[in-house]
C-alpha cells in the first residue's frame, strides 16, 4: 500500500500540474498576447472548464485506475500507458462539459494542454521514483527480515524490490527452526541471501533490523510465539502474512473487529460476468485493428511466401477451459536453423502473431489474457496451472509486457496470469495493450530479444514441443 504521505505528495503535485499545463498551452498558444486572452470572458469560463473538468476527472480516475504508479509495483511503461489512457478521458470529460455548457475554446490549446500535462504528471513520478531510489542506495530505509522460506517468503521478497515507497531493505531471510542441514550449512541458503541463527535476536540485534515479516506455515509454534513476543519487547516490529495464503490467486482485505484483525481472501473474480464485457471490447477494438493489420499481413505473406512458406500456419492450443483450437499465425518457424533476416525480423516485433486477429473475432481468443500452449503441455498443467485457463487465452497479457514469451517456463506464465486475473477490469485491458505496443517498441532498440536460432536448455520451449502445425497454403 503507497504510504500516505506519499500519495498526499503525488496528489497535489498532479493539481498543480493542472494549473500549470493550462498556462503553458497559453503560452504556446498565443506567446506575449497571453495576458489579454486569460483576461477575456471567453477565456476565463473555458479556463475554468479544463481546470474543473481535468481535476474531477483525474481525482475520479486516480483510484481505480492506480495513477499513483506505485500501487501495484513501479514500472515506467505501465506508468507511461496509464498516464495516457487517463489523460484521452480527462479530455473526453472536459469535451463533455464545453458541449453541455456551449463554451468555445480553442482545440490547439486543449492538445497543448494534454501533452503538457502528461509530460508534468510523468515526471513527477519519474522524480519520485528516483528520489525514492536515492534514499535506498543511502540506507535511509527501514531494515525488514522475512521470517520463513519457501514460494510465499522469495516472492514477498521480489515484490518488495518492486515497492520502492515503502523504503524497506530486505537483509535476509530467517527460519531459526529449520531441520539440520536446510540452515547454515546449506549452500543454496547461504546463495539465497539466508539467515540462521540459534541466537536470532542476536543476530536482528546485529543486523538492526526495525520489523519482521512472518510467512510461515506454522507461526503459532509455542518458539516462534516467543522469539516473536521477545521481538515486540525489543521495538522491533512484526507484520504477518496470513496462513493459509496461495500466492496469485488471491486478494487481501483487511476487516477490524474491534480490535480483532480479521484478514478476508478474495479469490479469483467470476468471469462468467466478465465475459461479455471483454467479448465486447474485442470486437470494439479487434474490429478496427484487423483492418489495419489486414495490408500488413497481406504484405509479409506474400513475401514469405516467395521464400518458399506457406501463407499462414495453424498451430493446436490450449483454449478456454483446455478446449482445443487452432491458432493462426504467420508461417514462420521462431526457432529453425539459418532463418532468415524477415522471420528475425517478424518474430521479433511479433508481427508473425498478427493473424490471431482472427482467432479473437471468432471468439477463440481475446486481444488480453493468458497466452495459449500446446495441448501436450496443457494436459500437463498442475491444479495451480490450470486455474490460468479460466479465461479465453490472448494476444498479449502482463506475463508479455514484463518480458515472458514462449521460451520462458509455465510457471513463470502462470504467475502473471493469475495476478490479472485477480486483479482484472476493463481498464487493466487497456493499459496492458498500450503496455503492449511500448513492448514492441523497446525490440527495435539493438540489443535486445535477440533471435534464437535454438531454444533454452537445448531443446524446443514447452510451448512448441510436439506442436501439430499445419502450413495453409491455398
Amino acid at each position: 500500500m503507497l504510504p500516505r504521505h506519499i500519495r498526499f505528495v503525488l496528489i497535489a503535485a498532479d493539481a498543480a500540474a493542472v494549473l500549470l499545463a493550462l498556462f503553458l498551452a497559453f503560452l504556446f498558444r498565443y506567446g506575449t498576447n497571453i495576458g489579454a486572452h486569460f483576461s477575456q470572458g471567453p477565456s476565463r469560463d473555458a479556463i475554468s472548464i479544463v481546470v474543473l473538468g481535468s481535476l474531477a476527472a483525474w481525482l475520479g480516475l486516480y483510484g481505480p485506475m492506480r495513477l499513483d504508479s506505485f500501487s501495484e509495483g513501479w514500472s515506467l511503461p505501465a506508468t507511461v500507458s496509464r498516464i495516457a489512457l487517463a489523460a484521452s478521458i480527462q479530455m473526453g470529460v472536459i469535451l463533455a462539459l464545453a458541449y453541455m455548457t456551449q463554451v468555445y475554446f480553442s482545440r490547439l490549446i486543449l492538445i497543448y494542454f494534454a501533452i503538457t500535462f502528461c509530460g508534468l504528471v510523468l515526471t513527477v513520478r519519474v522524480v519520485a521514483y528516483n528520489l525514492l531510489c536515492a534514499y535506498l542506495r543511502v540506507g535511509r530505509t527501514r531494515r525488514v527480515v522475512i521470517v520463513g522460506e519457501g514460494k510465499v517468503a522469495r516472492e514477498l521478497v521480489r515484490r518488495i524490490r518492486r515497492h520502492p515507497e515503502l523504503l524497506y531493505e530486505v537483509v535476509g531471510l530467517l527460519n531459526p527452526w529449520t531441520q539440520a542441514g536446510n540452515g547454515r550449512d546449506n549452500p543454496s541458503a547461504r546463495s539465497n541471501g539466508e539467515l540462521n541463527s540459534l541466537d536470532a535476536l542476536k543476530v536482528l540485534e546485529q543486523k538492526g533490523v526495525q520489523e519482521l515479516i512472518v510467512c510461515m506455515d506454522r507461526p503459532s509454534l509455542p518458539e516462534v510465539q516467543s522469539f516473536l513476543t521477545r521481538c515486540l519487547g525489543q521495538g522491533i516490529r512484526v507484520s504477518l502474512v496470513p496462513q493459509p495464503y496461495e500466492l496469485y490467486s488471491s486478494r487481501a482485505r483487511l476487516v477490524d473487529l474491534e480490535g480483532v484483525p480479521l484478514v478476508a481472501l478474495e479469490g479469483l473474480a467470476d468471469f462468467r460476468v466478465a465475459t461479455t464485457t471483454k467479448r465486447a471490447s474485442d470486437l470494439l477494438l479487434g474490429l478496427p485493428l484487423m483492418l489495419l493489420a489486414l495490408p500488413i499481413i497481406a504484405v509479409f505473406s506474400i513475401a514469405l511466401k516467395l521464400q518458399g512458406h506457406g501463407w499462414l500456419r495453424r498451430e493446436l492450443r490450449g483454449g478456454q477451459h483446455g478446449a482445443p483450437f487452432q491458432m493462426y499465425r504467420l508461417d514462420v518457424d521462431r526457432y529453425a536453423a539459418g532463418a532468415s533476416s524477415l522471420e528475425r525480423f517478424l518474430c521479433r516485433l511479433s508481427i508473425s502473431e498478427l493473424p490471431q486477429l482472427f482467432n479473437v473475432l471468432l471468439g477463440q481468443m481475446s486481444l488480453v489474457g493468458p497466452r495459449p500452449e500446446p495441448l501436450e503441455q496443457v494436459r500437463d498443467y498442475s491444479t495451480w496451472q490450470r486455474r490460468r485457463l479460466a479465461i479465453k487465452p490472448g494476444m498479449t497479457g502482463l506475463a508479455q509486457v514484463n518480458g515472458l514469451r514462449d521460451q520462458h517456463s509455465s510457471e513463470e506464465k502462470t504467475r502473471y496470469d493469475l495476478q490479472y486475473m485477480v486483479l482484472w477490469t476493463p481498464i487493466i485491458d487497456l493499459v496492458l495493450l498500450l503496455q503492449t505496443v511500448w513492448t514492441l517498441a523497446a525490440r527495435l532498440r539493438p540489443g535486445t530479444e535477440p533471435h534464437t536460432s535454438q531454444p533454452p536448455e537445448g531443446g524446443r520451449p514447452p510451448s512448441v514441443v510436439s506442436r501439430p502445425v499445419t502450413a495453409v497454403n491455398s
